[in-house]
């Protein structure tokens, strides 16, 4: 949610990579806004149309401008809960672009706390081989499901 001057009030999803914290003081300055923190729970769940932890990439609301960060790019594929908080889906990240067509813009803060060690070396090694066992993915097309 940001705050443009006192009395505009606007919704917006945005996407950063797992491992990372969103930047709400950069997404505050891309949208020129005075104000800017996180939804409430009842009003995420009821823009995005499902349960907390489990909101899509995407937005389906109108009003509502996708924002993620570049840094997204730069895997070949992204994982993302199903909107059930069982099922993950993976997707290729030239379809996810071409389907969600979010607005590319750093907004990507600090690794969360202990992980920046873990995903500099799993950026050298082969982690596909890593994820599909331990999650039990199968691949149907270019979409994986767990």
């Amino acid at each position: 949610m940001v705050k443009i001057g006192k009395r505009r009030t606007r919704y917006v999803p945005a996407v950063v990579p797992g491992d990372a914290r969103l930047d709400l003081e950069a997404v505050k300055d891309l949208l020129e806004a005075t104000y800017a923190a996180f939804a409430g729970r009842d009003k995420a769940e009821e823009l995005a149309g499902s349960p907390s932890g489990t909101v899509l990439p995407f937005s389906y609301h109108p009003r509502l401008e996708l924002i993620a960060d570049p840094a997204l790019l730069g895997s070949p594929k992204l994982f993302y809960n199903a909107a059930r908080l069982d099922r993950s889906i993976a997707l290729s990240t030239d379809d996810y672009r071409r389907m969600a067509n979010p607005r590319l813009a750093p907004i990507r803060g600090h690794y969360a706390i202990g992980y920046e060690p873990l995903f500099t070396a799993m950026q050298i090694m082969d982690v596909q081989a890593m994820i599909e066992p331990w999650f039990n993915l199968i691949q149907v097309g270019d979409v994986w499901v767990r």
